[in-house]
């Protein structure tokens, strides 16, 4: 367990300049790892652009315990070998799963894998209820039935050869929909599996693609309808593969520059894909912005930071609509808009538990639990001292707040809360300007 406590200071008066590098789609790299589990004995798979990230460490080791080695052969491109078959019942420590969400998805390659298996139950980000019902209701539908035991999901195969068909999910969930697409790899030849309201994330389409690389053919890529055969089996791919950037991370670039009155340009692959809702609520909030193929320029200096009175409401929906995961970095940037514009997240129930920090430091924000709220802007906020919750996003989120606060604010990262989903945003956005640096690590 990661008992480390890392301090951070905030000083005043940040201005940002200069050109921001974007790592890849954290979303993504965790079930692109974990695809490694379909390799054939002796079979590698290289991806790029992979983040150096706590929650990508805490997936390899996982995988160590299942027969894949890891190695960072470039800054950012690790290759993932299968070195052996752990034939036996799968051991993977508890200690490990309870740090990350993403291993929930492990129940799928496990489920093709094993007649039967134990997985410690997944941890994560405390936002609120996560149910995986839609999880064990596809597994079940395919024969696997999963039950809860002391800290363990066990699941049993009910017959003996694995077999397809058609699922309906009862959620448009993108780790069930993860989950199904690994466990497709262990079909035979001559089944399907038909997923119906599956998600469309970006993370869920570069998966995907590297199935197709290692022999899936797959109809309803980037549809709610995916298709999933392996006509010729499994084999390793014959490139290395890129992740796609992260929108994510971009996002938080843009919005620390809009609330900090400075200029950033954010180089982001097909960035007119995956950023072109995003620029448009930029714009709606006031940010000057402008999207191009392959970079973003925000021009914070020009911005003249106002809801627009068209836009009443941000409501986090599935892909392609408002991506949750961006949501608490929005609310930040409305603390520092004119006008009032609510926030709706039916999705997490939890999402805004970091609400109460904000109207700490001196935000006007109605809370209406537990889907919604409203900000009222623009508000000063002043600097303090605070202790992130055990959630990514909101983490991020509150170093973006201290970042337009006046005086310092100390923020307290117990378990490296930031460095799970971001490489290095505290030392990038001082690399770029910010008045930020670590005071100190301590052990609780």
């Amino acid at each position: 367990m990661n008992n480390s406590r890392k301090i951070w200071n905030i000083g005043t008066g940040a201005r940002l300049s200069g050109m921001v590098p974007v790592h890849g789609n954290k979303n993504a790299a965790l079930p692109a790892i974990t695809a490694a589990l379909l390799l054939p004995l002796g079979g590698a798979l290289t991806l790029g652009q992979v983040p150096r990230i706590s929650d990508v460490s805490v997936l390899l080791d996982i995988l160590g315990h299942l027969g894949i080695t890891s190695h960072w052969t470039g800054q950012q491109q690790l290759t993932l070998t299968r070195e052996r078959h752990v034939d036996s019942e799968p051991v993977v420590p508890a200690e490990l799963t309870s740090r990350i969400r993403g291993s929930i998805t492990l129940l799928g390659p496990l489920s093709g894998m094993y007649q039967n298996f134990r997985l410690p139950k997944p941890g994560g980000d405390k936002i609120g209820g996560r149910p995986i019902g839609a999880h064990i209701t596809a597994l079940s539908d395919l024969g696997i039935d999963v039950t809860d035991e002391a800290g363990y999901f066990v699941c049993a195969r009910t017959d003996s050869h694995l077999h397809g068909g058609t699922i309906m999910l009862t959620e448009q969930s993108v780790t069930a929909t993860l989950m199904l697409l690994l466990y497709s790899g262990f079909l035979p030849p001559h089944e399907q599996l038909t997923i119906i309201d599956a998600a469309c994330e970006p993370h869920v389409v570069t998966l995907c693609t590297i199935l197709e690389a290692m022999g899936a053919r797959i109809d309803g890529t980037y549809s709610n309808l995916l298709r999933i055969s392996w006509p010729d089996g499994r084999h390793e791919p014959v490139a290395p593969l890129r992740l796609d950037d992260d929108f994510m991370e971009a996002t938080t670039y843009a919005i620390a520059a809009a609330i900090t009155r400075s200029d950033l340009v954010i180089p982001f692959h097909n960035a007119g894909i995956y950023l072109f809702l995003i620029d448009r609520y930029l714009g709606w909030m006031g940010v000057a912005t402008a999207l191009e193929r392959d970079h973003w320029t925000i021009f914070g200096s020009r911005s003249k930071l106002a809801i627009d009175p068209t836009l009443k409401t941000i409501k986090a929906e599935p892909w392609p609509r408002f991506p949750t995961d961006v949501m608490s970095m929005f609310v930040v940037l409305a603390t520092q808009c004119g006008g009032s514009l609510k926030f709706i997240e039916y999705m997490y129930d939890d999402r805004f538990g970091f609400v109460q920090s904000l109207r700490d430091i001196g935000a006007r924000i109605e809370q209406m639990p537990p889907h919604a709220i409203v900000v009222h802007g623009p508000t000063p906020l002043v600097g303090n001292e605070m202790f992130l919750r055990p959630d990514i996003r909101s983490g991020a989120a509150m170093l973006l707040a201290a970042l337009c606060s006046s005086g310092t604010t100390i923020l307290h990262d117990r378990g490296g809360v930031i460095e799970r989903g971001y490489q290095q945003l505290p030392e990038t956005l001082a690399s770029l300007g910010a008045p930020i640096s670590a005071s100190a690590v301590v052990f609780d």
